[in-house]
């Protein structure tokens, strides 16, 4: 039985040194410092989304010619007897129909339309990237704290290890104690190394959110601190509001290009006629106005329209008050987040600096024993680990709440 204990307190010393190794693995790859606003402007400069919301602004603008569409060009040429039956007549007819004359300037109010909701959707999609590369800065400089963290009581844990041996050589404490050591340390270090493998991580999505061909990271002096907001007279931002009202105002435009259809169309003609054998080059303008006799096909499309109106109005009801309560929710976040920060900052924190220092001496002095030890040292890493997720979580809902501002 002492054998196979044994056994197990080697097994756990050679983990324990297999995390160690693996978790002062140097990266192996050089990260460019760059700053927040750099980053995003990265991202705005090679962000395809953004790209391509533009180059539908440039392909909508290119349709304005299509607004003023003309008819077909009609061209019959006749001969034989069109005149007589005793004469071999020749006649050539041209005519173009316009159509309505009204229905371009409709067309046209609807290319407007659409114009704007691409660029309030323009704004959005640059606000998205921007809460994006944000987020990603946010969540590298997280797991970084949580790598500093881990480092600085993996220190201790190296503390606790070599004490343990000592003390168990010693004869001050048992076996069963020198495996608590040794499985803390073991603990600590595999929470190290999940750190690291996470800023791993991390430090891949930042570079994928700027569309960066290099490594980028946060300069070595940048800090996981509270983003700044303003949550008093917060409302939903103009490029939300805007784009469904848009959307709305396009259908709109559309009902009335179809009502446009309504109106008569109008076409314009020449023939030149030859009567043999004496008259010839004879010349003739046409006018012409085509009205629809049958309205039920048209009178359904305008319907349709208009029900399309009416679901676009709902629609942008919905959308609007929705992210208005994702807003009051992110208040009632930020205000509980910033709530828990003060927390730590006046109150927790210091009485973990207390407990680790405390431990610390009375490890150094054998004036505690080893499980009073790791209590503390647990209790500590709670509360700091809390720390910066309470960080973390505030500029999360910090960064959504400037989105839909």
């Amino acid at each position: 039985m002492k054998n196979s204990f044994t056994k197990n307190c080697a097994g756990l010393l050679a983990m324990f040194v297999f995390l160690l190794s693996m978790a002062t693995i140097a990266p192996a790859f050089t990260q460019q410092p760059i700053t927040l606003d750099e980053a995003v402007q990265m991202a705005l400069e090679n962000s395809p989304r953004l790209k391509s919301a533009e180059t539908s602004i440039e392909a909508i603008h290119a349709g304005r010619g299509a607004s003023w569409e003309l008819g077909a060009t009609e061209v019959d040429y006749s001969w034989g007897q069109l005149n007589s039956p005793i004469r071999n007549d020749r006649q050539l007819t041209v005519v173009q129909p316009f159509g309505s004359i009204i229905t371009p300037f409709y067309k046209n109010a609807l290319i407007e339309r659409q114009v704007a909701t691409v660029q309030h959707f323009r704004d959005i999609v640059e606000k998205e990237i921007t809460a994006e590369v944000t987020r990603a800065w946010v969540y590298y400089l997280y797991t970084r704290s949580l790598v500093e963290m881990y480092a600085e009581l993996n220190t201790f844990a190296e503390q606790l290890l070599r004490a343990g041996e000592l003390r168990y050589s010693a004869g001050d404490i048992t076996l069963l104690e020198k495996s608590m050591t040794a499985t803390q340390a073991a603990t600590m270090r595999s929470k190290a190394f999940q750190a690291g493998e996470e800023h791993r991580i991390a430090a891949t999505r930042l570079q994928w959110a700027c569309f960066s061909d290099t490594p980028v990271a946060p300069p070595s002096e940048a800090a996981l601190t509270l983003l700044t907001v303003e949550i008093d007279d917060g409302s939903l931002g103009e490029a939300y509001s805007a784009y469904f009202n848009s959307l709305t105002d396009e259908m709109q435009a559309e009902y009335n290009v179809e009502r446009s259809r309504l109106f008569p169309e109008l076409s314009a003609g020449y023939l030149r006629q030859n009567i043999l054998p004496d008259d010839k080059g004879l010349n003739a303008w046409t006018v012409g106005v085509s009205v629809p006799l049958f309205f039920a096909p048209q009178r359904s499309r305008i319907r349709q329209a208009q029900m399309n109106i009416e679901i676009a109005r709902h629609d942008a009801q919905t959308n609007i008050r929705d992210l208005n309560i994702i807003l009051e929710t992110l208040k009632a976040d930020l205000r509980r987040y910033a709530e828990t920060v003060e927390f730590y900052r006046s109150s927790a924190l210091p009485e973990a600096e207390a407990l680790i220092t405390a431990a610390k001496l009375q490890l150094e002095h054998h004036d505690t024993d080893v499980s009073q030890f790791i209590q503390s040292m647990n209790n500590a890493l709670e509360i700091k680990q809390a720390y910066v997720e309470a960080l973390y979580l505030y500029n999360v809902a910090a960064l959504e709440y400037r989105l839909y501002q």
